[in-house]
């Protein structure tokens, strides 16, 4: 049975949230679990990009199409760079275009995108019917990638702004990420801390947070699940934890028309 991250806040005629790497038939073993037949086949993966059978993954998509509002043909995601390029979304499917933020104005359009540590983050605006998916791994947070999205989906108008809904997802935590200096010393001080063996541990999400107040985002419309992928691995994909060969989970967010 497939399993959903939700945000505790919704809307009328919107569906968003996050799947889990449960309900699947993909062939990934859960860390530390080698022989377990649910731990190998018991996987969601959704990525095409990854060492699946086209067949599973095929499967994988027809069940999240049951479970879900969404199908392959009715939620657009695109080739993922770690870069900051945006991409609007006029159609489903999977597009060649490289980018790691989509919009949708399309009510009836979802759009999505791929995650096993990194952060992801949905952005809603509710008067519009207008949606966002962003990837932001460290490049794209450095990039400030989630407030450039925000700033091309209001098209110029800051006052949609204080109405925007905005939900981090499933990703790799503080305490779980550690990365060396030449990565950390890029950040803010605030957003990181040494360890004990000469790297420092990375806080992704409480910089994004930093960068929705920059971009205005009222922290009443802002909701992180909290949940750390490497923590959680058993539900989640998880990229280190998974020792790079794993699934990727789907965060998606779009109105039915």
């Amino acid at each position: 049975m497939l399993t959903f991250i939700r945000p505790t806040r919704t809307i009328a005629n919107l569906e968003w949230g996050q799947t889990t790497r449960t309900g699947g038939v993909s062939d990934f073993t859960i860390a530390g679990d080698l022989t377990s037949t649910v731990a190998r086949q018991n996987t969601l993966n959704l990525a095409t990009h990854v060492e699946d059978a086209p067949d599973a993954v095929i499967e994988n998509w027809r069940r999240f199409a049951n479970a879900s509002a969404w199908s392959r043909e009715t939620l657009a995601t695109c080739q993922q760079v770690h870069g900051s390029e945006i991409h609007e979304a006029t159609s489903g499917g999977h597009h060649a275009i490289e980018a790691d933020a989509l919009i949708s104005r399309q009510p009836g359009l979802a759009v999505g995108v791929f995650t096993a540590d990194c952060v992801p983050i949905l952005v809603v605006d509710p008067k519009y019917r207008e949606v966002a998916a962003i990837h932001c791994g460290w490049k794209g947070v450095l990039a400030n990638l989630t407030e450039k999205t925000i700033t091309q989906l209001v098209q110029g108008d800051d006052s949609r702004r204080s109405s925007l809904l905005v939900w981090i997802g499933a990703a790799i935590r503080c305490e779980s990420y550690d990365v060396g200096p030449e990565v950390a010393l890029q950040f803010d001080e605030s957003v990181y801390k040494p360890n004990n063996f000469g790297k420092f541990q990375l806080d992704l999400p409480k910089a994004i947070q930093y960068q929705l107040q920059q971009a205005e985002i009222s922290k009443t419309n802002l909701e992180d699940c909290g949940i750390d992928t490497y923590v959680s691995n058993k539900n989640i994909f998880s990229f280190r934890k998974d020792a790079k060969k794993t699934g990727r989970m789907m965060t998606f967010v779009g109105f039915l028309k």
